[in-house]
């Protein structure tokens, strides 16, 4: 199905076979258009790089193919070098990607600040993409919010992470020293380099820096402000150098775990991605999951969404414990909502715990413990959670007895997420 369009539709041609329908952003190393496939009438993005950007064009090209498996990643469709044609002619290397509506950035703006189960959800997907990259030798090197596009918005936005001209293979131990990225969300050692402090001349970093922005986003997001919002770059390196962030009274202390996971000044005390994954804030309550999953049910099967909400429901009482916040009360006889020296000092120890234990002895203990009180009340309970989903087409779902993961089992193909 060959497209034609009128002069007057267009602003462009690209390689004579993508016409170029709008400028979405014209950034340092390249310009962003979206672009219509001549040949099959399908909307794509270009990545039409700047004229002697063949080293940023050859990283972006080299980490898209290498995760190109990834469905948190934006997808690679083509790449090449043909005449860019808006006025005069002109010889361009460009990249085909799928096309997104819109930046995290901008559905930050929209909402102000999000709530925590939103940002749960969103950054499952975010650290899914970032463990995908550092699994493959990859640092980014520019994570921030107009770097991650939301593809889905309803009932809880789906995004993938984009731009990679900035990114860096490193080899087992290597370390990169090149200042590159966003000052506010950049690595504290990187950003005393930028400021050209003498006795970070030699800092090298590796994938750890991608946690420290990871960190940055986060607290961006849930807060609505940076975590280290400054009006001059003085300003920002004292505020870094404290390592002092505001942490609402009104954050679980889960939330703050995370948080203090991935802020921390001393890259090898931040968490990887791959321990980030199993974190508590990652994780839901069966009643919280069984929110979500009933919501992304098929409309047409309300009636079984019903019947599994009062099957699920039947044993949860029983089964599972009281939550980690509420254990924690109980263990210390503290209030928690108190914002006190005691509440920073459990933070730290959970992020300890963390990146020292992760989170399967506590979850075997706990399954030991209740294994003989869940067979009573109706056998096991992995069994019946999959029997149950297995009747309204959920397979792969992987279920656990105290927390479940927020997307349970197999990682999920976002092309087929029916919403």
């Amino acid at each position: 199905m060959k497209i034609n369009l009128k002069p007057t539709d267009y602003i462009g041609i690209l390689d004579n076979r993508y016409y170029l329908i709008k400028q979405i952003d014209d950034g340092a190393t390249c310009y962003l258009y979206k672009v219509l496939d001549i040949n099959t009438g399908e909307i794509k993005a270009a990545k039409i790089f700047k004229k002697g950007r063949d080293y940023e064009y050859k990283q972006e090209l080299d980490s898209l193919k290498s995760i190109s498996d990834s469905n948190y990643v934006i997808k690679y469709l083509s790449s090449g070098e043909g005449l860019l044609v808006i006025g005069e002619a002109i010889k361009r290397k460009y990249i085909i990607l799928e096309y997104a509506k819109g930046s995290l950035f901008k559905y930050r703006l929209s909402t102000n600040k999000i709530s925590e189960d939103t940002c749960k959800y969103i950054f499952y997907y975010i650290i899914l993409a970032i463990k995908s990259l550092h699994e493959k030798g990859i640092c980014h090197r520019d994570i921030k919010l107009e770097n991650i596009i939301v593809i889905e918005h309803k009932p809880y936005p789906i995004v993938k992470t984009i731009d990679f001209g900035l990114s860096r293979f490193l080899n087992d131990e290597e370390l990169a020293y090149s200042v590159l990225g966003t000052a506010i969300n950049m690595d504290p050692g990187i950003l005393h380099k930028l400021n050209k402090m003498e006795n970070f001349r030699d800092y090298g970093y590796d994938e750890k820096a991608d946690i420290w922005s990871l960190g940055t986003i986060c607290y961006e997001l849930l807060i609505g402000k940076s975590a280290f919002n400054s009006l001059t770059m003085k300003e920002l390196l004292k505020k870094v150098d404290k390592g002092n962030y505001f942490l609402p009274k009104t954050l679980s202390v889960e939330t703050m775990s995370f948080l203090n996971c991935m802020l921390q000044y001393d890259p090898k005390r931040r968490l990887s991605a791959e321990k980030l994954c199993n974190h508590k804030f990652l994780r839901y309550d069966v009643k919280d999951f069984n929110k979500i999953n009933l919501k992304q049910l098929k409309k047409h099967d309300k009636g079984k969404a019903i019947q599994l909400n009062s099957k699920i429901n039947e044993s949860i009482s029983d089964i599972f414990g009281i939550g980690i916040l509420e254990s924690i009360r109980e263990e210390n006889n503290e209030d928690y909502e108190d914002k006190d020296e005691k509440l920073i000092n459990k933070i730290n120890e959970l992020s300890i715990k963390e990146e020292e234990k992760g989170d399967n002895e506590g979850m075997n203990n706990y399954k030991n413990k209740n294994f003989n009180k869940s067979k009573s009340i109706g056998g096991n309970l992995e069994e019946k959670f999959m029997k149950i989903f297995k009747e309204i087409n959920a397979d792969s779902m992987r279920i656990q007895q105290k927390v479940i993961p927020i997307i349970p089992g197999l990682e999920p193909d976002i092309e087929n997420i029916d919403i």
